[in-house]
């Protein structure tokens, strides 16, 4: 019985989110920008490295980007390399004044919109640390 009402719940939960309401971004190359489809704006923002040492360790801390003005509404996008002052960053549990993104990797950008679905996309940087290829250029 048990079952059957988590699986109930579970149902209803995935069959009333409609597609125009889940969160989407993409990346632009060009500008080197986050931009958020959905007009929810980007309050939280997760950056991880996909890449593991010799050992399966990874090789960098996830960077967490986070709105912390709670008397304006977040923007719908952000460039890397020029994040407003009313955003926190943070890496390892500390705050960080910028994003310096590692040469030749591959990350996960992912946001998270408090109850919808985590939206994520891939990019990947060149010898320069800079944004070159992304998953997602524009909005679906």
């Amino acid at each position: 019985m048990k079952q059957i009402i988590i699986t109930n719940i579970l149902l209803i939960a995935l069959t009333s989110c409609h597609k125009k309401y889940k969160p989407v971004i993409y990346f632009d190359t060009n500008k080197q920008k986050i931009i958020e489809c959905s007009k929810y704006g980007l309050k939280n923002i997760y950056i991880d490295n996909d890449s593991v040492d010799h050992k399966g360790f990874l090789i960098e801390q996830q960077i967490q980007i986070k709105w912390e003005d709670n008397d304006n509404t977040a923007p719908n996008n952000i460039t890397l390399n020029k994040i407003p002052h009313s955003y926190r960053i943070y890496k390892d549990n500390k705050i960080i004044n910028k994003i310096e993104l590692m040469k030749n990797s591959s990350y996960t950008i992912s946001q998270a919109v408090v109850g919808k679905p985590i939206f994520s996309i891939r990019v990947k940087t060149n010898k320069d640390g800079i944004v070159y290829k992304t998953s997602q250029n524009k909005c679906k």
